[in-house]
């Protein structure tokens, strides 16, 4: 395999994997895409199928970073008014607790006074 690759047109094949490993992954998919045409689609369908689920991929981060409005500036956003909620809840729980403190003394006191 190796063999036949490398004479016939070493960089195409080549340009492609550097394409991938920089990420480039349309420029690779159709770099594949002419190999596969060239030296026959067997033995580059892993190569493509690697660059169409990175491509995919590619294009949700975009889609989520940048398209529709933002979603995840929107998400963020949203988990943070939830951690601001979430502290002024605990807050509110640590006021009832120190209430509850405070009238479990007074009545053990009463009692104690009471029992006397």
């Amino acid at each position: 395999m190796g063999t036949i690759l490398q004479g016939a047109n070493p960089p195409l094949t080549r340009r492609a994997a550097e394409a991938f490993n920089r990420g480039d992954y349309e420029d690779a998919y159709n770099l594949y895409l002419q190999a596969a045409r060239l030296y026959g689609e067997a033995l580059f369908r892993a190569n493509i199928v690697l660059c169409e689920k990175r491509i995919g991929v590619t294009q949700e981060v975009e889609t989520l970073t940048h398209g529709e409005g933002g979603k995840v500036s929107a998400l963020q956003a949203e988990i943070r008014q939830l951690k601001r909620q979430l502290k002024e809840k605990d807050a509110s729980i640590k006021q009832r607790f120190d209430e509850l403190a405070l009238l479990t003394k007074m009545l053990e006191e009463k009692n104690a006074f009471s029992g006397e």
